[in-house]
This record gives C-alpha cells, structure tokens and sequence, in this order.
C-alpha cells in the first residue's frame, strides 16, 4: 500500500500508534516486479529528516512478517514528541 491509503488521522486525544507486526500485502499481479521493500520512521520529509529516519521493517520474497508478543510493541507516528 502507498502512503497516501495508510494516511489516517489519530482519534482526538491519541497522538501515536504502537506497532504489533507486519505482513507484507504483495499482489499477484506486481509479485514480479516486487523483490524487495524497505519501511521507515522519519518525522517529516525534509532533507535534513532524511539522515534521520529509522528502519522499522524490511521484506524479501520468503518472509511472511511478524507478530511480537502480546505485550510488547513500539510506538510509530508519535505527533506528541
């Protein structure tokens, strides 16, 4: 998915989302054209932002994704820090 369908305003009062896992979503028609896809964590898209940002996942064909367990998780889209 582009970044524009995962764009979603935080309910008033909540300003992160903690991340539980990841499962890539690759569609038959592009699976081969996709050989791998890398996700990070940057708080805006300037350029000094850029040398900032922060791996959070990577994919290549095999992976299935992951869950962390019940209790852990980290938090992703933090708008309060």
């Amino acid at each position: 998915r582009t970044f524009e369908e995962l764009n979603i305003e935080l309910p008033e009062g909540q300003s992160m989302i903690t991340m539980i896992g990841a499962i890539p979503i690759i569609d038959e028609d592009t699976s081969e054209f996709v050989h791998h896809f890398i996700a990070y964590l940057q708080r805006d898209c300037s350029d000094e932002s850029f040398l900032t940002r922060t791996m959070i996942y990577a994919w290549a064909p095999g992976d299935e994704g992951f869950a962390l367990p019940k209790s852990v998780g980290f938090p992703v889209f933090d708008n309060v820090n």
